[in-house]
């Protein structure tokens, strides 16, 4: 699987199409929470743990545990791996998490919207597409 949209607009796509869930990654009333969200509106695979590591790599696909006791992994793009595995700090807490996990943990903890949690990954996937800026760029 390979998507045009980058993972911020995803969950900005997913947040308009469902109402905001906490602690799952969809909840019976169909909510989601950010990643949830951008998993929803990319059409995203949910499949057991087990037969994940079969999709690894093919096709554009990159397998991401929905949770350390989860017996499920969704299938995302290819294209959102760098993100959703950079390391960043936590804004409210200053915890240090994957994109991935910090999403889930500003949805989670501090209750985040997900447009705001959307607003979060751009600016990091923006910092990853034109890194010389950020090198460049003198603070105000």
């Amino acid at each position: 699987m390979t998507t045009q949209l980058k993972f911020s607009e995803a969950v900005r796509l997913g947040a308009m199409a469902t109402p905001q869930a906490f602690g799952t990654l969809t909840d019976q009333d169909g909510g989601t929470c950010g990643v949830g969200a951008a998993v929803r509106a990319a059409g995203c695979r949910i499949v057991p743990t087990l037969f994940a590591q079969q999709f690894f790599g093919e096709n554009g696909l990159l397998p991401l545990r929905t949770g350390l006791q989860s017996p499920l992994t969704v299938i995302i793009p290819i294209e959102w791996g760098a993100v959703l595995s950079q390391e960043s700090h936590c804004p409210e807490c200053g915890l240090v998490l994957v994109v991935s996990q910090l999403i889930t943990h500003l949805n989670d903890e501090h209750r985040w919207p997900r447009t705001r949690q959307a607003d979060f990954v751009e600016a990091i996937e923006q910092k990853l597409e034109n890194p010389r800026e950020q090198q460049t760029a003198v603070p105000a």
